[in-house]
């Protein structure tokens, strides 16, 4: 059985609903049938552009191209979407990409990072600021943010630190007003070593006005000390 020297070229998609092709060079030896495998999170190979699956590429000149689309489905829950691509032979040899790309709500969606909200293994006893992002995923801007508080805190110290969202309309995905800055105090408690989450976890809310308070985004708080 003779052993497959693919190659595969491309570079990481960054922005939403876009095409992607891919050539495979000539293989220094000839390959067997090629497969492609590993698509998902939105990114999709129609049978019409896939001129690879199948194919057996001949050493020295054999060469096949496929197109890769990133096509967010309206189930899909929007921000940053990625997966990895293999080529691989009947016999067994692969290559992979990566692949990345935003998939934006018709409307607004807001989503805070890092989740989940993890400081680590802190000092005891101690004061330990994290800082974290919320941007809005979506081709719309959202309403004006209300709050930001920590629900389920429990025994637990948290303390808004500086900047705040608050009072921030987050502007369509793209725009420098798309995201905002939030920091927030974990307070450890001076006692004996214990760890985050407890039960119900702690949970980092951004909220919008209503009636009620409204949860735009939430983020699981960890940590360990």
């Amino acid at each position: 059985m003779i052993r497959s020297k693919v190659t595969v070229l491309g570079s990481l998609l960054s922005i939403p609903c876009a095409i992607l092709a891919w050539t495979l060079p000539a293989p220094s030896q000839e390959t067997n049938a090629l497969s492609i495998t590993g698509l998902a999170a939105g990114f999709v190979l129609p049978a019409a552009n896939d001129g690879c699956s199948g194919k057996v590429l001949s050493a020295g000149g054999g060469s096949c191209t496929f197109t890769v689309a990133f096509q967010p489905s309206v189930n899909q829950t929007p921000g940053p979407a990625s997966t990895t691509m293999t080529v691989t032979d009947s016999a067994g040899d692969l290559q992979t990409a990566s692949l990345s790309g935003i998939a934006l709500s018709p409307t607004y969606y807001l989503v805070i990072s890092p989740n989940p909200g993890d400081w680590g293994h802190v000092a005891m006893p101690g004061r330990t600021p994290k800082t974290f992002t919320v941007t809005n995923y979506g081709v719309g801007a959202a309403p004006p943010i209300s709050g930001v508080t920590v629900a389920n805190a429990g025994n637990f110290s948290f303390n808004t630190g500086s900047p705040t969202c608050v009072g921030a309309t987050l502007a369509a995905y793209g725009s420098a007003a798309a995201a905002c800055m939030h920091s927030e105090i974990f307070t450890v408690p001076a006692t004996s070593p214990g760890s985050l989450p407890s039960s119900p976890a702690p949970t980092l809310e951004v909220l919008f006005a209503g009636a009620a308070p409204i949860i735009a985004a939430s983020d699981p708080l960890q940590a360990t000390w």
